[in-house]
């Protein structure tokens, strides 16, 4: 393939992707027929089909694209512990793709699954990058020191995982609100202030 068609190719499925994530910002689109998904985004079973051989494909894919999104307007490079209340904020007025990476996250255990390697990786990737901003954190005092650093990162991402299945089945629910109460837990308690002596009084 010459460099123009993949770059058209490219184009193609980027626009896809991007079609299909406004119209899972609108509707539920998790049990969607890949027909259904396809006259979302304006184009024919048979086109998205080519582009995404199976709708576990296109989740997983959908999922990615949202991520790399993501990581660019909430600027999550610049820390994932502070961001991931904002991407929270984001992800609760686009509740379809909240459902679909639900969805897909809970199917992807299984390891013949499609998308099975790129949560894995994601996990690892996600973990690794957490558990060193705790670790930093905890060097300067802002968060307690007695909790390993790579557990906080696994219950912080626990309880974003956790909380937005919850938020499927009751709306009044804040994501990030349970993520900032996380974060004010694992903070430092504040320094014991001594009153006076009462002998000196």
């Amino acid at each position: 393939m010459s460099d123009g068609r993949y770059a058209k190719g490219r184009a193609k499925r980027e626009e896809l992707l991007q079609a299909t994530l406004d119209a899972f910002s609108n509707d539920s689109f998790a049990s969607a027929s890949l027909a259904e998904i396809a006259a979302a985004a304006g184009v024919s079973r048979q086109t998205l089909l080519y582009y995404f051989p199976s709708k576990e494909i296109l989740f997983a894919e959908v999922v990615r694209w949202r991520d790399d999104i993501n990581r660019r307007l909430l600027a999550l490079d610049k820390g994932l512990i502070d961001g991931f209340p904002r991407l929270a904020t984001y992800n609760q007025s686009v509740p379809g793709v909240i459902e679909v990476y639900s969805v897909v996250l809970a199917n992807a255990t299984d390891g013949q699954h499609p998308a099975h390697e790129t949560f894995r990786d994601r996990y690892e990737e996600l973990f690794a990058t957490m558990t060193a901003e705790f670790a930093a954190r905890q060097r300067e005092g802002t968060v307690r020191g007695d909790i390993a650093p790579d557990k906080l990162a696994h219950l912080y991402v626990s309880v974003s995982d956790g909380v937005q299945l919850q938020w499927l089945y009751d709306r009044t629910v804040s994501i990030p609100a349970h993520l900032e109460t996380f974060l004010q837990l694992v903070a430092p308690p504040p320094a014991h202030t001594t009153g006076p002596d009462p002998e000196a009084l």
